[in-house]
């Protein structure tokens, strides 16, 4: 027998193996799985029933698509142990049924030849998707008979009417980008379609509020979604996402609630699979069974299998046995090229597949040549216009002996008069120049910082006094009458302060019936309660990553008079009260602050020798929503004394030693309490 004959019959044993094992693996259920599925007709309506291992506790969740028109259902933590992916159906306005299976989810498509209402319950083991026929328009159902919908009415609103309550956007923990939108009912028919390198999501005759018609630049969020724009077309409610580089996409409904999530996808050249697909092995499962084949033949049956263009280098030899019973096609060629030491380059539709050795090689001397014409290239000269960051700065970014970004016989010069930058170099290194300065020269977010320093004191004053006097008029037989026997005034040395001014004053007199002696008694107490408030409101506008400062207080001025050797000289000394502040916007949209309180007071007169400046400080790091309020407090200061002034001897009497001694008692408290609101202004939110 020939080689070519041998050849030929070994690949018709092959394509007929091929075909013989099933292409489909059949998942073996871990958890909850899908077992039954049946379709029939009841009262004239179509009831979908799905028969599942372990009895749910709540309705799957699902979401309708207008156009074209479907149901979707998603059962988390179940596999598809049906043994089919499709079922046709055929039965009022259900055409088909698809089952598919991802990962530990699996979702059931309803294909319908038109949207209507549903309703889903569960019985038992099973769970129940009824369909409401469509009725003539000329007999219409009674009140009565009208079947129960999966999507309840809104009161006081047309049937087919719905509109949109809010739309939210928010990032997910893996950087995905989340787009919530809050509708009034469930029963609103919702189209989500790719449109170029958008993605477009209508709401069927819906209506929009007028504030909800905006364009949210979400760029700061670092998630795939750039933009997100809602506007309204004809009876529909269109909402635009934009995404950027290469992403993929995820649409569910819970409730009132449907949910977009598009997650970003990295780019691998060597992946047979990109774009948009899902992670992991996603070829189709095929069966392979083979004794001592050659690498080199089985490498060609890879190709009728997959449709790609295989190059086969010619150091690839050798021979390998292998069974594998339902694995993905691309899980089975990387499983033989790791056995025989291949590696694989992918440009297009053609698989290069040589030794990794020689793979390796081939590229590094593709690099070495491709720096060689570097080298050689010839150079220009461009200029570049710097609008937000400085010249200067960018030329040292560029010329960098750490990181360099110009090559060897790459220059930069800067004219600081007009802020721009002429660089000198290749092409290449031109466009990479280009792409730096465009990335970094863009206008800083700025933050309004709103501050509002509250500080509140109160003082209480508490005096008690009395004042004791004998006056005596009539001579007696050893002298004359005097008018101030016993008197406390101040020009008396027994004398005591009875009091505060202003005080409520007792005043009792004794006397005889001539009204020669006369006994005054005087007593005077006083209290105050005093409560002080000051609120001052400074704002300012700092930019990310840049300090601000606001301060408030008075400056005082001092002379130190000469002493010595040492001539007068001047100072100053501020009592103010300052706040710092360093805003950071993080990409969750929230402001991050470095705030610094300082509150600086004099404690005393100010004398020839100096004065003492009391001083208080409070330093933190806190995060802070957009347009929320961080208070700061802390700083209190409470105070208290008490005095008595009383006449020596006879102030220590007890009950009557109080007409001879005065007491006073005081007491204040101050506290400051700082408040900051931060607010981002970003002019981007138009459209």
């Amino acid at each position: 027998m020939s080689p070519m004959t041998k050849t030929f019959n070994f690949l018709a044993r092959a394509m007929l193996a091929l075909h013989l094992f099933p292409l489909i693996a059949i998942a073996q259920p871990s958890g909850n799985s899908i077992d039954t599925l049946q379709i029939g007709q009841h009262d004239g309506m179509t009831v979908v029933k799905i028969g599942l291992r372990q009895a749910l506790t709540a309705p799957p969740s699902s979401f309708s698509v207008a156009d074209p028109a479907r149901i979707v259902f998603d059962f988390p933590q179940a596999s598809n142990s049906l043994g089919r992916n499709v079922q046709q159906a055929d039965q009022g306005e259900l055409r088909s049924v698809n089952i598919v299976q991802a990962g530990d989810r699996t979702r059931m498509v309803l294909n319908l030849k038109k949207m209507t209402p549903f309703e889903t319950r569960l019985e038992g083991g099973f769970v129940l998707v009824t369909l409401q026929s469509s009725m003539p328009p000329t007999a219409a159902a009674p009140a009565a008979d009208k079947p129960a919908q999966h999507f309840p009415e809104v009161k006081g609103r047309v049937a087919d009417e719905h509109f949109i309550r809010d739309i939210t956007f928010r990032r997910g923990p893996a950087g995905d980008g989340v787009i919530a939108v809050d509708l009034a009912d469930t029963n609103t028919g919702i189209d989500v379609r790719q449109q170029g390198t958008s993605l477009i999501v209508d709401f069927q005759k819906t209506q929009l509020p007028e504030r909800l018609r905006r364009k949210l630049d979400v760029m700061d969020f670092a998630t795939p979604v750039a933009t997100v724009a809602t506007t309204t077309v004809g009876e529909n409610v269109r909402v635009t996402i934009t995404p950027t580089g290469l992403w993929e996409h995820a649409a569910y409904q819970t409730d009132n609630q449907f949910v977009v999530q598009v997650k970003p996808v990295k780019d691998d050249p060597n992946k047979l699979f990109q774009g948009t697909q899902q992670r992991g092995f996603q070829g189709e499962k095929i069966s392979l069974n083979f004794q001592n084949v050659a690498v080199r033949e089985l490498l060609h049956v890879f190709a009728d299998i997959t449709g790609f263009n295989i190059v086969v280098a010619d150091n690839v030899a050798g021979n390998v046995s292998l069974r594998l019973n339902d694995v993905p096609w691309d899980q089975a060629l990387e499983i033989v090229m790791q056995q025989q030491n291949l590696a694989m380059r992918k440009n297009g539709n053609v698989l290069q597949i040589a030794r990794a050795a020689e793979l390796t090689r081939q590229e590094e001397d593709a690099l070495k040549a491709k720096q060689a014409l570097i080298d050689l290239e010839s150079t220009k000269t461009e200029s570049f216009q710097v609008n937000y960051q400085k010249a200067d700065a960018i030329s040292k970014l560029l010329t960098d002996s750490k990181q360099p970004v110009l090559s060897k016989r790459g220059t930069a010069v800067v004219d600081p008069y007009t802020n721009r930058i002429f660089v000198t170099d290749t092409p290449s290194r031109l466009n990479d120049v280009r792409q730096l300065i465009g990335a970094i020269d863009i206008p800083a977010r700025q933050v309004l910082i709103e501050a509002k320093f509250v500080q509140a004191s109160k003082t209480f004053s508490e005096a008690l006094g009395a004042r004791l006097s004998f006056t005596n008029t009539k001579d007696t037989f050893l002298r004359r009458g005097d008018p101030s026997v016993l008197l406390a005034n101040a020009a008396n040395p027994m004398s005591f302060s009875p009091g505060i001014p202003g005080g409520n004053t007792l005043r009792f007199a004794l006397f005889n019936a001539d009204a020669t002696r006369i006994i005054n008694l005087e007593l005077q107490a006083s209290e105050q309660d005093a409560r002080a408030k000051t609120i001052s409101s400074p704002r300012v506008v700092a930019e990310n990553n840049s300090s601000a400062k606001i301060s408030d207080g008075t400056t005082f001025y001092m002379t130190i008079p000469a002493s010595g050797n040492t001539a007068a000289s001047s100072t100053t000394i501020d009592a103010s009260l300052s706040l710092t502040v360093t805003p950071q916007i993080t990409p969750d949209g929230k402001v991050k602050m470095k705030l610094a309180v300082a509150k600086k007071s004099l404690a005393g007169a100010p004398t020839a020798q100096g004065v003492n400046v009391r001083n208080s400080e409070v330093t933190t790091d806190a995060t802070v929503d957009n347009g929320g309020t961080l208070i700061l407090g802390g700083v209190t200061v409470a105070e208290s004394g008490e005095s008595v002034d009383k006449v020596p001897v006879l102030g220590d009497i007890p009950i009557i030693g109080a007409l001879f001694r005065s007491k006073t008692a005081t007491a204040s408290d101050s506290e400051l309490l700082v408040f900051i609101t931060p607010r981002i202004l970003d002019p981007k939110l138009s459209f």
